[in-house]
């Protein structure tokens, strides 16, 4: 081999640089003094590359012998490697008759599905379908060509907890005739003994008596996802009433609702004052549950200190009692505990989480459970940790059929804890997820026939609005019952208010303006709740306030302003027609103001859904 111009032996090395000359072998000084170049071409033309000449005619340096490796590696990948296509095959439960199967267009796969049996397409769906049968789903996953060398398929199976559910159906729809009618369940006897009670009497609707029958069969946990109105709350305590034997019931509510709450489970279960109770915040904690009774007995009369002479004539007589006994008997009392039902707001329900928890209730009712939507919440974690561990568990949720699926999957967690534990699975499944650059994103939909059937069979009772159209031709209204605080100077205006004390009309008139006036003032923070709460929790509702006095106007004007909500004021006679037409026309406009001294007014709005009231009395 020649020398370079300094006498040394040239090294050899390869082009890796961009370009033409890409992959050549050079030679050059090794020491780099004199500016020595030459292409090395000593290997034979034809040969691929280089290397494999100058494996076999000289010594190999480390560095040529790692990419003589390297590229003999490459070329061995290019010649036996073969492309393959990734189709995705998804499973999904569209129905309680079908199971749907969505797979990506391709040559192979193609006529391998269309071969399946009893396969159909369904222009419905935009899918093949198949019966929905473990045995039908099993035949379909095993008829897929899973060792193609061309096609890698990504299946998407249907969860276990569904098919366990479509299993159980199957099961149950083939014993139904092989029953012994005399052999009933736990579940049917219950069903049994609820109809014809009083209760079932109540409730004259048969979409409610169907509700309490779907939760006895779920063993009372469920979510009924009625719209306000409906009798939801009926529901769900003619559900508690199935299980009387296991009161007391611990209730959740928004804190604005605890007095309405109250006032309806006194009502439907006709219980007294002392047998529902609102949890008072600020008990200590060992007195939080003991609402109690205290009933004791009656003294005698102190008796008189005799001497001793006296006793013990007295005790000869067979006359004489002894003090110790009369104080014994004072000391002795009788306590008895009637609560049935303990009333409490959401927040304040999480915080005496372990005392709930420690008085081991087995009836747990969450009012308003679209509360939990937040499943990053620290008190929507708790409160859906008290439901899972209470045995039967009831939510209400009117706004359910509008949630997304990701503000449902507390409200899923808190019913069926076991359909999934994991929300990545969930959110991948229904959620439609995306990634952003601050993280994936849930507001989506996707897979809805499935979330609908998981929802139906087994989370929620919600029929469907044609099913409620012949037996709730109307609107129903809500009721809002407000707790005020006292206010002693207010109290004594009302206890001093005795209209038949002998005044004349204007003095009447007079003193009924200032009362409406104080007990509007008093309503002003209750009412300004409620307001709040309406507006997070409902899509746009129409809501009507009535009103005698000017400062409740203001009060109300400044509350709606704030909340950048549209009204408008129904107080005079000339255009009280076109503001009432315009209001029930109108989608923009949620509130209406009316003033109450408008006597003998004639107008139509049918489109309110909630009325409040100041006057409500309290």
């Amino acid at each position: 081999m020649d020398v370079c111009k300094c006498g040394s032996t040239p090294i050899s090395l390869e082009v890796k640089t961009a370009g033409k000359n890409r992959g050549r072998w050079y030679l050059k000084c090794p020491t780099g003094v004199c500016s020595y170049f030459m292409w090395d071409e000593s290997p034979h033309p034809f040969i691929k590359h280089p290397e494999y000449a100058y494996a076999s005619i000289m010594p190999l340096s480390g560095q040529r012998l790692n990419s003589i490796n390297k590229f003999r590696a490459s070329q061995r990948d290019k010649e036996t490697s073969l492309t393959k296509t990734k189709v995705r095959v998804a499973f999904s439960v569209i129905s309680k008759d079908l199971i749907g199967i969505k797979a990506e267009r391709n040559l192979t796969l193609d006529p391998v599905i269309a071969n399946i049996e009893h396969i159909e397409w369904s222009a419905k769906y935009g899918q093949w379908t198949i019966p929905a049968s473990v045995p039908m789903y099993n035949l379909a996953l095993s008829s897929l060509p899973t060792d193609t060398p061309n096609l890698l398929i990504d299946i998407d199976p249907i969860p276990t907890a569904l098919l366990d559910s479509i299993i159980q159906r199957t099961l149950s729809a083939q014993n139904a005739g092989q029953r012994d009618l005399s052999d009933l369940s736990y579940m049917e006897s219950k069903w049994t003994e609820f109809v014809g009670s009083e209760t079932w009497i109540k409730m004259g609707s048969s979409i409610q008596r169907n509700a309490v029958r779907v939760g006895i069969e779920r063993n009372c946990r469920i979510l009924f996802g009625n719209e306000n109105g409906i009798g939801s709350v009926q529901q769900a305590l003619a559900l508690t009433k199935v299980y009387e034997e296991e009161w007391p019931v611990m209730v959740a509510c928004p804190g604005i609702l605890c007095q309405t709450w109250k006032r309806e489970v006194m009502s439907f279960l006709d219980l007294n004052e002392e047998e529902v109770c609102i949890m008072d915040p600020k008990l200590p904690k060992s007195e939080a549950f003991k609402q109690t009774t205290t009933m004791k007995r009656k003294r005698k009369e102190p008796s008189v200190r005799m001497s001793y002479a006296k006793k013990m004539q007295q005790r000869l007589e067979g006359a004489y009692e002894s003090d110790s006994e009369e104080e014994e008997e004072e000391d002795e009392y009788t306590t008895t505990n009637n609560v049935k039902f303990y009333i409490a707001s959401h927040e304040h329900t999480a915080k005496r989480r372990n005392e709930i928890r420690a008085q081991k209730f087995n009836i747990m009712l969450c009012a308003d459970s679209h509360y939990l939507k937040s499943w990053t919440k620290g008190e929507s974690k708790f409160i859906c940790t008290l439901l899972q561990n209470h045995s039967k568990s009831i939510l209400i949720c009117d706004s359910a059929q509008s949630c997304l699926p990701v503000n449902m999957y507390t409200q899923l967690q808190a019913v069926a804890p076991v359909m999934f534990p994991k929300f990545e699975e969930f959110a991948k499944r229904y959620c439609d997820p995306k990634s952003s650059v601050f993280g994936p994103t849930h507001n989506g939909r996707c897979n809805q026939y499935e979330f609908t059937y998981l929802l139906d069979t087994n989370i929620w009772y919600c029929p469907r609005l044609d099913e409620l159209k012949p037996e709730f031709p109307d609107y129903v209204r809500q009721n809002v019952c407000f707790s005020i605080k006292k206010n002693a100077q207010l109290s004594k205006q009302v206890e001093s208010l005795n209209i038949g004390s002998g005044l004349n009309l204007e003095e009447k008139i007079d003193l009924i303006k200032e009362l409406h006036k104080k007990t509007g003032e008093a309503k002003k923070d209750g009412i300004n709740e409620y307001i709040a709460y309406v507006l997070e929790t409902y899509k746009r509702p129409k809501i009507a306030f009535v009103y005698r006095n000017e400062q409740v106007l203001r009060n109300l004007e400044e509350c709606l302003k704030s909340k950048r909500s549209k009204f408008v004021n129904l107080n005079n006679y000339d255009s009280a027609t076109e503001t009432c037409d315009n209001y029930n026309k109108s989608h923009a406009v949620q509130m209406i103001l009316i003033d109450m001294n408008l006597e003998g007014l004639d107008v139509s709005l049918h489109c309110v859904d909630i009325e409040v009231d100041k006057l409500t009395k309290f």
